[in-house]
């Protein structure tokens, strides 16, 4: 859940949000943080945004919003994170998925890189026969 707020942090990219878990080390410690630990990290305008996000920001009614929708959140943290993505410079730090949770298939005969079966590509409307998910060539190992 922390990792979801951290994601939602203004002004704050995935350049920055690997900077804070190099200081702060996860999340959680992020999000506990005072405003002079996150100033170093941040300089005093950004720090005192995020403080003052951190007061407003209604993160378990935000989180639970999303679970409600069926969608989930992964981060480079997580094992479902896609492996292809992993080995791009710069990886978006956070990934929202319509449905269903990322499952590694047999590997794909490619070396190390696994193909994910994603039952969310599935088509939402009957006449739909791309995949809805933009980033899908990333886990089909294609």
């Amino acid at each position: 859940m922390y990792r979801f707020w951290l994601h939602h942090l203004p002004g704050v990219g995935d350049k920055t949000i690997e900077k804070l878990l190099g200081r702060f080390g996860d999340a959680r410690e992020v999000y506990a943080a005072g405003q002079a630990a996150l100033e170093e990290v941040l300089g005093n305008n950004k720090a005192l945004k995020v403080t003052e996000f951190r007061k407003r920001f209604q993160l378990q009614r935000a989180y639970e919003e999303m679970r409600d929708k069926k969608i989930a959140f992964y981060t480079k943290e997580d094992e479902e994170y896609p492996v292809r993505l992993r080995e791009i410079p710069h990886p978006p730090y956070g990934l929202y998925c319509l449905r269903t949770v990322f499952r590694p298939l047999p590997s794909s005969g490619r070396g190390n890189v696994r193909s994910m079966e994603a039952p969310w590509r599935r088509p939402l409307r009957g006449d739909l026969e791309k995949p809805v998910f933009p980033l899908s060539a990333a886990w089909q190992g294609g």
